[in-house]
């Protein structure tokens, strides 16, 4: 175990850390710039030919129950779509080039993929069922937004091993076993990473803030970090939960949730359950993304 300010060294000075792939950097600069399209997409994806073979993979899975089988590219882009295009692509090239990070025989690794693609996914919904806009898309940050816990692992195994067990043991939050026995956080960790990986300030600051999102102090960025906070809220929810073993409060009452209602004058929380009732069935779903792009 470490101090706070050599956690902070390990992370600047990892070396054998793989840098964010080019592909997910490049899905969020023309996220950023507005400009996700099949014809922006595709000769991204045709440079990568394992991303191209999953893209025709998930366009062939009973996910879409196409009677026909999907040959071309750009075909099986349409099918999938846009926004879930970009999704899948950038979800498959950092699980790809992190998975191996997470080695641990000890702790379930799948679920922390499906945890982060999940809240991705159910940030993306909660920002176009309630109407509200963040600066950065919001999959983005749920898939990135636990990064820090691959990264404890990494640097220190043992200490995130044992956090791991403890939260089991004891039924309580990841954050909070890891300031007991560590003095610091995933969210800490993933700052780190995030600013290491020269990432859009907006995505290292909610990943920092993402457990505590009325401690945003910039306003620019209140929204996006109370609705990462809701969707991760949401996702624990629904059993897509990954380190936390403690038995999640109701989203309604989260801090997220109440962030949203004071910024957006958002109805009653009637809104809330209508959108988790509506995202339920969905969880299998989510479920068998995750394991195509792991396949």
């Amino acid at each position: 175990m470490f101090t706070i300010d050599e956690y902070r060294s390990k992370v600047q000075s990892l070396v054998n850390l793989p840098t964010l792939p080019i592909i997910a950097t490049e899905i969020i600069r023309i996220i950023q710039e507005d400009k996700l399209s099949i014809n922006q997409m595709l000769p991204i994806i045709e440079k990568d030919p394992p991303l191209a073979l999953k893209v025709l993979k998930f366009a062939n899975s009973p996910f879409y129950g196409l009677m026909e089988k999907v040959k071309s590219l750009r075909h099986a882009m349409v099918i999938v779509g846009v926004e879930q295009l970009g999704q899948l692509a950038m979800t498959f090239s950092v699980i790809r080039v992190l998975q191996d990070s997470g080695n641990g025989e000890q702790i379930p690794w799948r679920l922390f993929w499906e945890h982060s693609s999940a809240c991705g996914y159910i940030a993306q919904l909660l920002h176009e069922s309630l109407g509200i806009s963040t600066i950065t898309n919001p999959y983005s940050l749920g898939l990135l937004h636990d990064i820090g816990k691959l990264v404890f692992y990494k640097i220190d195994p043992n200490t995130y091993t044992m956090i791991y067990n403890y939260c089991q043991e004891n039924k309580i939050a990841s954050n909070q076993a890891e300031h007991e026995i560590a003095g610091l956080t995933h969210s800490e960790i993933g700052m780190w990473l995030a600013e290491k990986w020269g990432l859009p300030r907006s995505i290292s600051r909610v990943i920092a803030n993402h457990h505590n999102p009325t401690e945003m102090d910039e306003a620019e960025l209140t929204t996006s970090t109370a609705a990462i906070a809701l969707a991760d809220q949401i996702t624990n929810s629904l059993n897509l939960n990954f380190g936390s073993a403690e038995t999640p409060e109701q989203p309604e009452l989260s801090a997220g949730w109440q962030v949203l209602q004071n910024n957006h004058k958002l109805r009653d929380d009637e809104q809330l359950l209508q959108f988790i009732d509506k995202i339920q069935n969905q969880r299998d779903g989510i479920r068998e993304m995750v394991q195509l792009l792991r396949k």
